[in-house]
């Protein structure tokens, strides 16, 4: 995301029926999209769907991504205990950008199931593993298998 701005439009949907969508967001390769977000899509009316479809549609004739974001959106709370753990390890240096493009070199050529093989193959060519939680936190690279969307735990 490049900037964002909270309930910056106001949108005619018809009739004097208006919509102020809670964010216009701006990604980082230029286009925009609109979220809206509510604690639940299944507790949500029929007619609050009908006017996020109309809102949807809308939006998608000007090329804008329209997002209905709910709580299966965001993640959970060993998601985010993951993060918080690339994060802290993956920032304790700064990562030259021949650092990071030879490790994505390397990387890429591999599949992984977990992360201490990223470890072990970084360090295997003289890099630190922090760079791989780097690279993990970025979402540069990514552990193959799926079987966690965040990889291994720590």
């Amino acid at each position: 995301m490049l900037n964002y701005r909270s309930q910056a439009l106001k949108i005619l949907l018809a009739n004097e029926q208006y919509c102020f969508p809670d964010f216009l967001v701006q990604t980082k390769e230029g286009a925009y999209e609109v979220h809206e977000v509510k604690p639940s899509r299944a507790s949500l009316s029929t007619d609050d769907l009908n006017r996020f479809a109309i809102l949807s549609d809308l939006l998608h004739s000007m090329d804008i991504t329209f997002k209905l974001i709910d709580h299966t959106d965001l993640p959970s709370e060993t998601e985010i205990s993951q993060l918080l753990y690339w994060y802290q390890r993956g920032h304790r240096f700064s990562w030259s950008t021949f650092e990071i493009n030879y490790a994505l070199e390397l990387l890429n050529l591999n599949e992984f199931e977990n992360s201490n093989q990223v470890y072990k193959t970084l360090e295997s060519i003289g890099l630190k593993q922090e760079l791989a939680d780097y690279l993990f936190f970025h979402q540069k690279i990514a552990i193959s298998s799926d079987k966690q969307k965040y990889g291994e735990a720590y």
